[in-house]
Protein backbone atom coordinates (compact mmCIF):
# COMPACT_ATOMS: atom_id res chain seq x y z
CA UNK A 1 0.00 0.00 0.00
CA UNK A 2 1.47 3.57 -0.30
CA UNK A 3 0.83 6.63 1.20
CA UNK A 4 0.96 9.91 -0.76
CA UNK A 5 1.68 13.29 1.06
CA UNK A 6 0.87 16.45 -0.17
CA UNK A 7 -0.03 20.16 0.81
CA UNK A 8 -3.47 18.57 2.13
CA UNK A 9 -2.74 15.54 4.40
CA UNK A 10 -2.33 12.46 2.84
CA UNK A 11 -3.94 9.66 1.17
CA UNK A 12 -4.26 5.71 1.42
CA UNK A 13 -3.99 4.11 -1.98
CA UNK A 14 -3.72 0.64 -2.97
CA UNK A 15 -0.59 0.61 -5.82
CA UNK A 16 -1.75 2.12 -9.32
CA UNK A 17 -4.95 2.18 -7.58
CA UNK A 18 -8.01 3.76 -5.78
CA UNK A 19 -7.44 6.14 -3.04
CA UNK A 20 -9.03 4.35 0.19
CA UNK A 21 -9.20 7.19 2.93
CA UNK A 22 -7.68 10.70 2.52
CA UNK A 23 -6.73 12.55 6.03
CA UNK A 24 -6.34 16.10 6.09
CA UNK A 25 -3.83 18.20 8.15
CA UNK A 26 -6.54 18.00 10.85
CA UNK A 27 -5.00 14.66 11.50
CA UNK A 28 -8.85 13.82 12.74
CA UNK A 29 -8.12 9.86 12.16
CA UNK A 30 -4.76 9.78 14.07
CA UNK A 31 -6.40 11.93 17.18
CA UNK A 32 -9.85 9.25 16.97
CA UNK A 33 -7.58 6.47 17.33
CA UNK A 34 -5.13 7.84 20.44
CA UNK A 35 -8.30 8.73 22.31
CA UNK A 36 -10.16 5.54 21.31
CA UNK A 37 -10.90 3.25 24.73
CA UNK A 38 -9.16 -0.24 24.02
CA UNK A 39 -9.12 -1.48 27.47
CA UNK A 40 -11.56 -4.32 26.39
CA UNK A 41 -9.58 -5.51 23.22
CA UNK A 42 -7.40 -7.81 24.92
CA UNK A 43 -10.61 -9.92 27.19
CA UNK A 44 -12.48 -10.08 23.66
CA UNK A 45 -9.98 -12.06 22.27
CA UNK A 46 -9.29 -14.13 24.41
CA UNK A 47 -12.77 -15.11 25.13
CA UNK A 48 -12.79 -15.30 21.27
CA UNK A 49 -10.30 -18.26 21.72
CA UNK A 50 -11.40 -19.69 24.68
CA UNK A 51 -14.41 -20.71 23.07
CA UNK A 52 -12.44 -22.83 20.53
CA UNK A 53 -8.86 -23.62 22.28
CA UNK A 54 -8.27 -24.49 26.11
CA UNK A 55 -5.74 -21.58 26.75
CA UNK A 56 -3.84 -24.36 29.32
CA UNK A 57 -4.07 -27.13 27.35
CA UNK A 58 -3.65 -25.69 23.97
CA UNK A 59 -6.58 -29.12 23.08
CA UNK A 60 -9.45 -27.63 20.63
CA UNK A 61 -12.53 -27.72 22.73
CA UNK A 62 -14.59 -28.56 19.43
CA UNK A 63 -16.31 -25.35 19.47
CA UNK A 64 -16.37 -24.23 15.92
CA UNK A 65 -16.44 -20.26 15.21
CA UNK A 66 -19.61 -18.93 13.23
CA UNK A 67 -18.75 -15.54 10.86
CA UNK A 68 -20.77 -13.96 13.50
CA UNK A 69 -18.29 -14.67 15.68
CA UNK A 70 -15.69 -13.64 13.53
CA UNK A 71 -16.83 -10.51 12.81
CA UNK A 72 -18.22 -9.07 16.21
CA UNK A 73 -14.26 -9.49 17.19
CA UNK A 74 -13.86 -7.57 13.84
CA UNK A 75 -15.81 -4.79 14.91
CA UNK A 76 -14.04 -3.49 17.63
CA UNK A 77 -12.11 -1.60 14.49
CA UNK A 78 -14.94 0.48 13.99
CA UNK A 79 -14.62 3.83 14.20
CA UNK A 80 -11.01 3.59 15.65
CA UNK A 81 -9.26 4.85 12.47
CA UNK A 82 -10.44 4.88 8.48
CA UNK A 83 -7.55 2.58 8.08
CA UNK A 84 -9.65 -0.23 9.36
CA UNK A 85 -12.25 0.22 7.07
CA UNK A 86 -10.02 -1.05 4.63
CA UNK A 87 -7.35 -3.23 6.41
CA UNK A 88 -9.17 -4.60 9.11
CA UNK A 89 -9.21 -8.13 7.99
CA UNK A 90 -5.38 -7.95 7.55
CA UNK A 91 -4.82 -6.46 11.77
CA UNK A 92 -7.16 -9.07 13.21
CA UNK A 93 -5.52 -12.19 11.24
CA UNK A 94 -2.44 -9.94 12.43
CA UNK A 95 -3.90 -9.92 16.37
CA UNK A 96 -5.04 -13.56 16.39
CA UNK A 97 -1.58 -15.26 15.06
CA UNK A 98 0.54 -12.90 17.58
CA UNK A 99 -2.06 -14.29 20.44
CA UNK A 100 -1.85 -17.86 18.99
CA UNK A 101 1.71 -17.66 19.12
CA UNK A 102 1.99 -16.02 22.29
CA UNK A 103 0.13 -19.02 23.56
CA UNK A 104 2.64 -21.69 22.51
CA UNK A 105 5.60 -19.63 23.75
CA UNK A 106 4.08 -19.32 27.18
CA UNK A 107 3.37 -22.93 27.42
CA UNK A 108 6.51 -24.31 26.17
CA UNK A 109 9.46 -22.36 27.22
CA UNK A 110 11.22 -24.11 29.89
CA UNK A 111 12.82 -20.50 32.25
CA UNK A 112 15.58 -22.91 33.74
CA UNK A 113 17.18 -24.42 30.76
CA UNK A 114 16.05 -21.97 28.18
CA UNK A 115 14.40 -24.17 25.55
CA UNK A 116 11.71 -24.97 24.18
CA UNK A 117 9.77 -27.96 24.81
CA UNK A 118 7.79 -28.87 23.08
CA UNK A 119 8.05 -27.05 19.72
CA UNK A 120 4.87 -28.04 18.16
CA UNK A 121 5.06 -29.44 14.53
CA UNK A 122 3.61 -27.94 11.42
CA UNK A 123 0.53 -30.25 11.23
CA UNK A 124 -0.71 -30.04 14.71
CA UNK A 125 0.02 -25.83 14.21
CA UNK A 126 -1.79 -25.53 11.01
CA UNK A 127 -4.76 -27.74 12.21
CA UNK A 128 -5.22 -25.62 15.34
CA UNK A 129 -4.86 -22.24 13.67
CA UNK A 130 -7.22 -22.67 10.87
CA UNK A 131 -9.46 -24.10 13.42
CA UNK A 132 -9.30 -20.61 14.55
CA UNK A 133 -11.32 -18.92 11.70
CA UNK A 134 -14.76 -19.78 10.77
CA UNK A 135 -15.46 -23.16 8.27
CA UNK A 136 -16.54 -21.59 5.03
CA UNK A 137 -15.78 -18.10 3.54
CA UNK A 138 -12.26 -17.83 4.20
CA UNK A 139 -10.41 -19.09 1.50
CA UNK A 140 -7.44 -17.45 2.82
CA UNK A 141 -6.94 -19.08 6.26
CA UNK A 142 -4.32 -21.42 5.70
CA UNK A 143 -1.76 -18.88 4.01
CA UNK A 144 -2.27 -17.08 7.36
CA UNK A 145 -1.48 -20.12 9.36
CA UNK A 146 1.39 -20.67 7.23
CA UNK A 147 2.63 -16.87 7.49
CA UNK A 148 2.50 -17.66 11.64
CA UNK A 149 3.49 -20.69 11.53
CA UNK A 150 6.97 -19.16 10.06
CA UNK A 151 6.97 -16.46 12.35
CA UNK A 152 6.59 -19.60 15.15
CA UNK A 153 9.53 -20.96 13.46
CA UNK A 154 11.86 -17.93 13.57
CA UNK A 155 10.90 -17.97 17.28
CA UNK A 156 11.87 -21.56 18.56
CA UNK A 157 14.67 -22.23 16.22
CA UNK A 158 16.00 -18.46 15.40
CA UNK A 159 18.63 -17.99 12.72
CA UNK A 160 21.67 -16.88 14.57
CA UNK A 161 21.92 -13.60 11.94
CA UNK A 162 18.30 -12.08 12.82
CA UNK A 163 16.66 -11.55 15.76
CA UNK A 164 13.84 -13.61 16.43
CA UNK A 165 10.20 -11.82 16.60
CA UNK A 166 9.57 -9.87 19.73
CA UNK A 167 6.53 -12.24 21.93
CA UNK A 168 4.84 -10.16 24.68
CA UNK A 169 4.27 -12.57 27.75
CA UNK A 170 1.82 -13.89 29.53
CA UNK A 171 0.08 -13.36 26.17
CA UNK A 172 -2.17 -10.11 25.74
CA UNK A 173 -4.97 -9.70 22.66
CA UNK A 174 -3.80 -7.01 20.32
CA UNK A 175 -0.63 -6.21 21.67
CA UNK A 176 0.64 -4.66 18.75
CA UNK A 177 -2.30 -2.31 18.35
CA UNK A 178 -2.29 -1.55 22.09
CA UNK A 179 1.66 -1.17 22.01
CA UNK A 180 0.89 1.52 18.85
CA UNK A 181 -1.51 4.05 20.46
CA UNK A 182 1.16 3.78 23.40
CA UNK A 183 4.20 5.00 21.39
CA UNK A 184 2.39 7.68 18.89
CA UNK A 185 1.04 9.15 21.96
CA UNK A 186 4.06 9.19 23.62
CA UNK A 187 5.44 11.02 20.70
CA UNK A 188 3.37 13.57 20.19
CA UNK A 189 3.23 14.57 23.80
CA UNK A 190 6.79 14.66 24.07
CA UNK A 191 6.78 16.81 20.64
CA UNK A 192 3.84 18.20 19.64
CA UNK A 193 1.95 19.14 22.27
CA UNK A 194 2.19 22.38 23.63
CA UNK A 195 1.36 22.03 27.83
CA UNK A 196 3.67 19.23 27.92
CA UNK A 197 6.09 20.65 31.21
CA UNK A 198 10.06 21.09 31.03
CA UNK A 199 9.67 20.89 27.14
CA UNK A 200 7.16 24.26 26.15
CA UNK A 201 9.77 26.70 25.31
CA UNK A 202 11.55 24.33 22.71
CA UNK A 203 10.60 24.46 19.45
CA UNK A 204 9.28 20.82 17.58
CA UNK A 205 13.01 20.22 16.08
CA UNK A 206 14.67 20.79 19.50
CA UNK A 207 11.77 18.72 21.14
CA UNK A 208 12.40 15.94 18.64
CA UNK A 209 16.40 15.90 19.71
CA UNK A 210 15.32 15.56 23.22
CA UNK A 211 12.73 12.38 22.59
CA UNK A 212 15.23 10.64 20.74
CA UNK A 213 18.11 11.22 23.11
CA UNK A 214 15.88 9.96 25.45
CA UNK A 215 14.33 7.54 23.68
CA UNK A 216 17.79 6.00 22.32
CA UNK A 217 18.15 4.22 25.48
CA UNK A 218 15.64 1.76 24.83
CA UNK A 219 16.67 -1.43 22.86
CA UNK A 220 14.86 -0.50 20.38
CA UNK A 221 14.55 3.21 20.07
CA UNK A 222 11.30 4.71 17.81
CA UNK A 223 12.70 4.60 14.20
CA UNK A 224 11.07 3.60 10.43
CA UNK A 225 12.56 1.93 7.31
CA UNK A 226 10.23 2.28 4.72
CA UNK A 227 10.60 2.98 0.87
CA UNK A 228 10.20 6.18 -0.38
CA UNK A 229 9.57 7.43 -3.98
CA UNK A 230 10.19 11.06 -4.83
CA UNK A 231 9.24 12.45 -8.51
CA UNK A 232 8.61 16.18 -9.67
CA UNK A 233 4.82 14.47 -11.08
CA UNK A 234 2.53 11.75 -9.69
CA UNK A 235 4.02 8.90 -11.58
CA UNK A 236 0.36 7.27 -11.38
CA UNK A 237 -1.67 10.11 -12.78
CA UNK A 238 -1.99 11.79 -16.03
CA UNK A 239 -4.10 14.71 -15.04
CA UNK A 240 -1.15 17.51 -15.61
CA UNK A 241 0.37 15.91 -18.34
CA UNK A 242 0.75 17.94 -21.22
CA UNK A 243 -1.34 16.97 -24.40
CA UNK A 244 0.90 18.09 -26.85
CA UNK A 245 2.07 15.99 -29.97
CA UNK A 246 3.89 17.56 -33.26
CA UNK A 247 4.54 15.83 -36.31
CA UNK A 248 7.15 16.20 -39.25
CA UNK A 249 8.09 13.97 -42.09
CA UNK A 250 12.06 13.14 -41.68
CA UNK A 251 13.82 11.34 -44.26
CA UNK A 252 10.57 10.49 -45.78
CA UNK A 253 8.83 9.17 -42.66
CA UNK A 254 6.46 10.87 -40.21
CA UNK A 255 7.83 11.47 -36.94
CA UNK A 256 6.13 12.17 -33.72
CA UNK A 257 7.40 14.46 -31.19
CA UNK A 258 6.21 15.11 -27.57
CA UNK A 259 6.59 17.97 -25.59
CA UNK A 260 9.83 16.28 -23.93
CA UNK A 261 10.98 15.19 -27.25
CA UNK A 262 11.10 19.15 -28.39
CA UNK A 263 12.23 20.54 -25.23
CA UNK A 264 15.02 17.51 -24.45
CA UNK A 265 18.07 20.63 -25.30
CA UNK A 266 16.07 23.29 -23.58
CA UNK A 267 19.01 23.86 -21.40
CA UNK A 268 21.52 24.44 -24.06
CA UNK A 269 19.18 27.10 -25.41
CA UNK A 270 16.25 28.01 -27.38
CA UNK A 271 17.52 28.84 -30.77
CA UNK A 272 16.96 25.70 -31.79
CA UNK A 273 13.82 25.05 -30.19
CA UNK A 274 10.71 24.65 -32.78
CA UNK A 275 8.12 27.37 -32.02
CA UNK A 276 5.25 25.25 -30.95
CA UNK A 277 7.27 24.05 -28.51
CA UNK A 278 8.09 27.21 -26.97
CA UNK A 279 4.28 28.18 -27.54
CA UNK A 280 3.39 24.99 -25.38
CA UNK A 281 6.05 25.58 -22.35
CA UNK A 282 4.47 29.13 -22.36
CA UNK A 283 1.20 27.59 -21.83
CA UNK A 284 1.81 25.53 -19.32
CA UNK A 285 3.79 28.26 -17.49
CA UNK A 286 0.38 30.31 -17.35
CA UNK A 287 -0.95 27.41 -15.95
CA UNK A 288 0.91 27.28 -13.42
CA UNK A 289 0.56 30.62 -12.65
CA UNK A 290 -3.00 30.22 -11.86
CA UNK A 291 -2.25 27.74 -9.39
CA UNK A 292 -2.79 24.41 -11.41
CA UNK A 293 0.33 22.61 -10.46
CA UNK A 294 1.69 19.96 -8.71
CA UNK A 295 3.85 19.86 -5.47
CA UNK A 296 6.83 17.48 -5.59
CA UNK A 297 5.39 13.88 -5.22
CA UNK A 298 6.20 12.17 -2.18
CA UNK A 299 4.64 8.38 -1.61
CA UNK A 300 5.90 5.92 0.95
CA UNK A 301 5.47 1.96 0.58
CA UNK A 302 3.80 0.99 3.65
CA UNK A 303 3.04 -2.42 5.84
CA UNK A 304 1.19 -1.45 8.53
CA UNK A 305 -0.92 0.59 10.42
CA UNK A 306 2.20 1.16 12.80
CA UNK A 307 3.87 2.69 9.63
CA UNK A 308 1.22 4.77 8.44
CA UNK A 309 0.94 6.54 12.20
CA UNK A 310 4.52 6.96 12.38
CA UNK A 311 4.95 8.35 8.94
CA UNK A 312 1.62 10.05 10.32
CA UNK A 313 3.53 11.65 13.34
CA UNK A 314 7.03 11.96 11.41
CA UNK A 315 5.03 14.73 8.49
CA UNK A 316 3.31 16.53 11.76
CA UNK A 317 7.35 16.99 13.11
CA UNK A 318 8.45 18.82 9.48
CA UNK A 319 4.80 21.13 9.22
CA UNK A 320 5.65 22.22 12.76
CA UNK A 321 2.15 21.12 13.97
CA UNK A 322 1.36 22.14 17.81
CA UNK A 323 -1.54 20.25 19.37
CA UNK A 324 -3.31 20.10 22.66
CA UNK A 325 -5.71 18.25 24.37
CA UNK A 326 -9.50 19.50 24.12
CA UNK A 327 -10.82 20.34 27.47
CA UNK A 328 -14.57 19.19 27.01
CA UNK A 329 -13.89 16.53 24.81
CA UNK A 330 -10.18 15.33 25.43
CA UNK A 331 -8.91 14.47 22.10
CA UNK A 332 -6.32 16.60 20.69
CA UNK A 333 -6.54 18.92 18.18
CA UNK A 334 -3.99 21.09 16.22
CA UNK A 335 -3.87 24.55 17.37
CA UNK A 336 -2.97 28.35 15.75
CA UNK A 337 -3.85 30.35 18.90
CA UNK A 338 -2.26 28.88 21.81
CA UNK A 339 -4.76 30.71 24.63
CA UNK A 340 -7.67 28.36 22.32
CA UNK A 341 -8.61 25.62 25.17
CA UNK A 342 -11.60 23.90 23.08
CA UNK A 343 -11.77 21.86 19.45
CA UNK A 344 -14.32 22.98 16.87
CA UNK A 345 -15.38 19.50 17.03
CA UNK A 346 -19.67 18.73 17.32
CA UNK A 347 -21.09 17.50 20.74
CA UNK A 348 -23.10 14.79 18.99
CA UNK A 349 -21.38 13.76 15.93
CA UNK A 350 -24.29 11.47 14.78
CA UNK A 351 -25.04 12.55 11.23
CA UNK A 352 -28.86 12.68 12.27
CA UNK A 353 -28.30 14.14 15.63
CA UNK A 354 -29.87 18.06 15.45
CA UNK A 355 -27.54 19.38 17.88
CA UNK A 356 -25.06 21.40 16.23
CA UNK A 357 -22.95 22.65 19.35
CA UNK A 358 -19.40 22.26 19.29
CA UNK A 359 -16.70 21.31 22.12
CA UNK A 360 -16.28 25.93 21.96
CA UNK A 361 -19.56 25.99 22.33
CA UNK A 362 -20.48 24.42 25.43
CA UNK A 363 -16.78 24.06 26.98
CA UNK A 364 -16.09 27.14 28.92
CA UNK A 365 -19.39 26.62 31.02
CA UNK A 366 -19.16 23.04 31.24
CA UNK A 367 -15.65 24.07 32.60
CA UNK A 368 -16.62 26.14 34.83
CA UNK A 369 -19.79 24.40 36.26
CA UNK A 370 -17.06 21.45 37.26
CA UNK A 371 -14.91 23.85 38.80
CA UNK A 372 -17.88 25.07 40.91
CA UNK A 373 -18.30 21.46 42.33
CA UNK A 374 -14.99 20.81 43.07
CA UNK A 375 -14.00 24.30 44.78
CA UNK A 376 -16.67 25.11 47.77
CA UNK A 377 -14.94 29.06 48.19
CA UNK A 378 -15.79 29.61 44.24
CA UNK A 379 -19.48 28.10 44.54
CA UNK A 380 -20.24 30.45 47.31
CA UNK A 381 -18.77 33.05 45.80
CA UNK A 382 -20.34 32.57 42.82
CA UNK A 383 -24.07 32.75 44.38
CA UNK A 384 -23.17 35.75 45.76
CA UNK A 385 -21.80 37.23 42.87
CA UNK A 386 -24.92 36.86 40.91
CA UNK A 387 -27.12 38.27 44.11
CA UNK A 388 -24.80 41.42 44.40
CA UNK A 389 -25.27 42.02 40.93
CA UNK A 390 -28.81 41.44 40.26
CA UNK A 391 -29.02 44.42 43.29
CA UNK A 392 -27.64 47.03 40.51
CA UNK A 393 -30.93 46.14 38.23
CA UNK A 394 -33.32 46.49 41.56
CA UNK A 395 -31.60 49.68 42.37
CA UNK A 396 -30.10 48.19 45.36
CA UNK A 397 -26.63 48.64 44.95
CA UNK A 398 -24.84 51.10 42.71
CA UNK A 399 -22.43 50.07 39.91
CA UNK A 400 -19.55 51.85 41.86
CA UNK A 401 -20.43 49.78 45.23
CA UNK A 402 -20.65 46.64 43.31
CA UNK A 403 -17.21 46.88 41.92
CA UNK A 404 -15.99 47.58 46.16
CA UNK A 405 -17.45 44.73 46.65
CA UNK A 406 -16.66 42.51 43.72
CA UNK A 407 -12.57 43.56 44.35
CA UNK A 408 -12.99 42.46 48.24
CA UNK A 409 -14.71 39.42 47.35
CA UNK A 410 -12.16 38.15 45.08
CA UNK A 411 -9.71 39.09 47.70
CA UNK A 412 -11.61 37.40 50.16
CA UNK A 413 -11.51 34.51 47.98
CA UNK A 414 -8.15 34.40 47.07
CA UNK A 415 -7.35 34.06 50.71
CA UNK A 416 -9.80 31.15 51.78
CA UNK A 417 -7.72 29.22 49.24
CA UNK A 418 -4.59 30.41 50.72
CA UNK A 419 -6.41 29.10 54.16
CA UNK A 420 -5.39 32.95 55.53
CA UNK A 421 -9.29 33.24 56.07
CA UNK A 422 -11.61 31.26 57.45
CA UNK A 423 -14.38 29.72 55.18
CA UNK A 424 -17.34 29.70 57.63
CA UNK A 425 -16.73 33.35 58.08
CA UNK A 426 -16.24 33.96 54.42
CA UNK A 427 -19.88 32.44 53.69
CA UNK A 428 -21.20 34.72 56.49
CA UNK A 429 -20.01 38.12 55.12
CA UNK A 430 -20.97 36.56 51.56
CA UNK A 431 -24.64 36.86 52.83
CA UNK A 432 -24.62 40.57 53.42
Amino acid sequence: MLMKFNRYGYSYNDVDGPSFFEESKDHEGIFTFLASDLTDFPQKLEGYFSKIIDLTTLKLTGYIPSHDDFWNLGSLFDDIHPYFEYMGREELDSAIGEYFNALLIQNSYDTKKYIYSPIYDEGWYMDTFIALYPEDGFNDKTETAKKYYKFYQQIVKPDDDDDPPYVELPPTGFHSLLSYQDHISSMIYWILDVNTPYLKELSIPERASVYGRVHATMSDHPHMVVVKQISFSDPHSRYYRSGYKRSEIVDGEEVQWTILGDLYDFHKGTEHIHPEALEELQSIVESVKQGYFEEIYEEYEVNSFYEVLFLEVYHMILDRTLVKKCRNCGKYFVVKNLNVEYCSRLIDPDEESLDNRTCSDVGPKRFYMKKLEEDLPLKFYDRAYKTHYARINSGKMTKQEFFLWHKEAKEKLEMVRANTYDFEEFKIWLKK
